[in-house]
């Protein structure tokens, strides 16, 4: 192990060993006289100490030296914090001059000078998130709480988003019974599924042989020769997937031309407002509630991939995740 300390007379960056503790030394740079500490741990370079012992400020110039961006906010003392008697902090942001007061006891570190514009869309949706969460507890403490044994399945409409009507997490039997009709012409009934013909492969359902097994089912509510895919935001799409894990709609995805992604877009931000996360490379937005989330990816005009609008519920889809073989199972 090593240490690295700045010579005091020229400024060199040197670094010695752990056996030089206590003792003196002569820079080799200029020859000056160096008095090495005993204490050696805030002289080790930050990616050599042991977590336990680094500071928050560490911490945080670690992330910046792996070059991310990232906002770490301290809540204060947790017993000062539940007793009320913090004093108001205002804490420097790390590697920045600039200032912020957060608070009673709270403090903010920042591996750079964010723009401000990019923080208050980071804590404008932590708030609303926030508000989301406390809304449900009340919701689950008054008379009018959905019952527990109905599970992650359970719809509302603060918790969860709805696709056209179709909320996530809704029974199949459910959805069996809003989409039934008769296809004109043909002795078919919809809407499809994959349970249909459990365990066989179907491209135009997306649908794979292990599905069956973990209880996974396909549909969707038009048949490709109808050529009347539903529309979302009023731009036609290519499909509309539904999928459900133990007979819960977990997950709607919608397959559009990319030429009409800004208009579902708009579409979307007028009914929920701002996205909460944008990202530019690849494009992707995402807007989300307390159980789930709405995700759309840009597609390519050249060569020509779909955009993608996808509903999904957060459990649902990581049950269903959790469920697909892993390819150790196929030796």
């Amino acid at each position: 192990m090593s240490i690295q300390l700045t010579c005091p007379n020229c400024e060199a960056i040197l670094r010695l060993a752990d056996a030089m503790a206590g003792r003196m030394g002569a820079c080799r740079e200029c020859g000056g006289e160096i008095s090495v500490p005993q204490d050696l741990e805030s002289f080790r370079p930050l990616q050599e100490r042991p977590l336990g012992k680094a500071t928050l400020d560490d911490i945080v110039k670690e992330l910046a030296r792996r070059g991310e961006t990232a906002v770490l906010t301290v809540l204060g003392d947790r017993k000062k914090t539940r007793d009320q008697r913090t004093d108001s902090t205002i804490l420097s942001q790390s590697e920045s001059d600039t200032q912020i007061g957060l608070g009673p006891g709270v403090r903010q570190y920042t591996t750079e000078e964010i723009p401000p514009t990019r923080l208050e869309q980071l804590f404008t949706g932590l708030a609303r998130l926030a508000q989301m969460r406390i809304e449900a507890e009340r919701l689950a403490q008054s008379k009018d709480a959905i019952d527990p044994a109905e599970g992650a399945g359970s719809f509302d409409s603060k918790s969860n988003f709805e696709f056209k009507g179709d909320p996530l997490g809704m029974s199949l039997a459910d959805f069996r019974l809003r989409h039934e009709r008769q296809v004109e012409g043909r002795r078919r009934r919809m809407p499809w599924c994959s349970d249909e013909s459990p365990g066989v492969n179907n491209p135009e359902l997306h649908s794979e042989a292990w599905h069956a097994a973990a209880g996974i089912v396909h549909a969707r509510i038009e048949l490709p020769f109808e050529n009347n895919s539903p529309t979302v935001g009023g731009v036609r799409t290519s499909l509309v997937l539904y999928q459900f894990v133990d007979e819960r709609l977990f997950q709607v995805t919608a397959f559009l031309p990319p030429e009409g992604l800004n208009q579902v877009v708009q579409a979307l931000n007028i009914k929920y407002g701002e996205p909460q996360s944008v990202n530019h490379e690849p494009r992707q937005m995402l807007w989300w509630k307390l159980n789930s989330s709405i995700e759309v990816s840009a597609g390519r005009l050249h060569p020509r991939e779909d955009a993608i609008v996808r509903y999904f519920h957060d459990e649902l889809l990581a049950e269903a995740s959790r469920r697909r073989p892993s390819g150790s199972a196929d030796l």
